[in-house]
């Protein structure tokens, strides 16, 4: 028995799902963030120079910079789970996706905390003040983990 799709459904189909790999993203930025914050609780992976601006709300306590091994394993970690639920999705697709998504996101984020914890209204800060590099290459990081997770079916031939 055979199930025949309607024509007027499958826009909606396309349409849940182009807005589904946002949500994905944003939740998977969520997660980077919140294991970023983990490891330093934690205080694993202490190795390598300091990230300006990986933890922006932690700016006037002085603990806005992260050493490099953390910001590397939370936000590539956090790109391949993510990347791995959007495999559906072409590598570049999601890493062009992933990183303007991201790098808009972050860097947004970067100067809405940095307006908060300094009592500065946003549209001032906007375009005043430039972020650390901890968004971008947060941003970065997290398009390159979406990218990291290919089809366990690609490239096998049929039997």
């Amino acid at each position: 028995m055979t199930t025949v799709v309607s024509r007027s459904r499958l826009p909606v189909r396309a349409t849940s799902a182009y807005l589904g790999v946002p949500v994905v993203m944003v939740g998977g930025m969520l997660a980077g963030a919140g294991w970023l914050y983990l490891l330093r609780g934690l205080h694993w992976l202490g190795l390598g120079p300091r990230v300006g601006d990986a933890l922006p709300l932690l700016q006037l306590a002085g603990f806005d910079g992260q050493p490099l091994a953390r910001v590397v394993l939370a936000w590539l970690l956090a790109g391949a789970l993510t990347g791995g639920l959007l495999i559906g999705l072409a590598p570049e697709r999601r890493f062009l996706v992933a990183g303007i998504l991201a790098l808009a996101l972050l860097l947004f984020a970067a100067q809405a905390a940095y307006a908060l914890t300094r009592n500065l209204r946003l549209t001032d800060v906007l375009l005043a003040h430039s972020p650390g590099v901890g968004p971008v290459l947060e941003g970065l990081l997290f398009a390159i983990g979406c990218s990291l997770p290919r089809s366990l079916t690609r490239g096998q031939r049929g039997g």
